[in-house]
């Protein structure tokens, strides 16, 4: 292949994935098995890329993405962590934000304070090679409705049945 030709493959990549981001995003594609419940999510290795490392289990169901690496201690369950959050749908509609309030969540990981999808994505969803978060680190956890409020939503219709959601983490501070 001749640069030309090269640069012309990698242009169509790139357009085929924003393509099939958008379709995500409106909600045209969603996560295969997005109606199960209880699945429990897998340990697929990382894709290689640093931080944009990039991890799903087998059926689709959490999908984790480092956005900025943090630094020191991983997180572990029993620890009392602060986070601060952007929670969304897929289509980037925000139903919840810590960022508004000035306060970080603070909770006891494995206390089953927040919902599966979020506390999996935050320790790393079962031994992957994203690894459990560290202080600083931002990731974004995409998660199926098995992960999230499942069949029941939330928030008295806020969150419909079966709502695949986004959450965007910080980690502000690890036993504080």
């Amino acid at each position: 292949m001749n640069e030309e030709q090269n640069g012309i493959k990698e242009t169509s990549i790139a357009v085929a994935i924003v393509l099939l981001l958008i379709l995500f995003m409106s909600g045209y594609l969603s996560f295969p098995g997005s109606k199960q419940t209880g699945d429990q999510v897998g340990n697929q290795p990382a894709a290689v890329g640093g931080v944009a490392n990039k991890v799903a289990d087998e059926n689709n169901q959490l999908v984790v993405t480092v956005t900025k690496p943090g630094t020191g201690e991983a997180v572990k369950v029993g620890d009392k962590i602060a986070i601060n959050y952007r929670a969304k749908f897929v289509d980037g509609r925000e139903f919840d934000n810590s960022y508004k309030t000035n306060e970080p969540l603070v909770l006891t990981l494995g206390a089953g304070q927040v919902i599966q999808g979020v506390e999996l994505g935050i320790l790393g969803s079962g031994g992957n090679q994203v690894g459990a978060m560290k202080v600083g680190e931002t990731r974004t956890i995409y998660m199926a409705p098995a992960l999230a409020y499942g069949e029941a939503g939330a928030g008295d219709g806020l969150i419909p049945p079966n709502t695949p959601l986004v959450f965007e983490i910080e980690l502000v501070s690890i036993n504080q």
